[in-house]
């Protein structure tokens, strides 16, 4: 059996190069727009919690690879349905939780910007 990932590096030396190279990339955007926020694994993906939280509630962000694509999860079914048109607009495929992309298709600033601005404000 195969320990689960601990950290972020952990999660990402387990993808194909294509996968790591653009959560990589999705990272750092995510670290730039969160700065002094720490890293953790929750839900066996990379997430981002202010440094003093201890508890899955106070999660902005997470990203997580798939065998057919990359996923960006706001951590509260409330966040998604504020993005979900325009996200889908955009050629994302969403869900309750989050949505969905391709390594070679990131999300678009505005829709990483409003979906941690969205779990900022709900976090309070």
């Amino acid at each position: 059996m195969t320990a689960k990932p601990t950290t972020h590096e952990e999660y990402l030396a387990t993808l194909r190069e294509d996968q790591r190279e653009a959560l990589v990339a999705l990272g750092a955007r995510i670290d730039a727009r969160l700065p002094g926020y720490a890293h953790c694994v929750s839900y066996a993906m990379p997430a981002w919690r202010p440094a003093q939280a201890k508890g899955s509630k106070d999660i902005v962000i997470g990203m997580a690879a798939f065998s057919r694509n990359l996923g960006l999860y706001p951590y509260s079914g409330s966040i998604m349905p504020h993005v979900a048109e325009r996200a889908q607009a955009a050629g994302f495929t969403t869900s309750k939780s989050g949505f969905t992309f391709k390594p070679d298709q990131p999300p678009p600033d505005w829709l990483l910007d409003e979906v941690i601005a969205l779990r900022l404000a709900e976090i309070g």
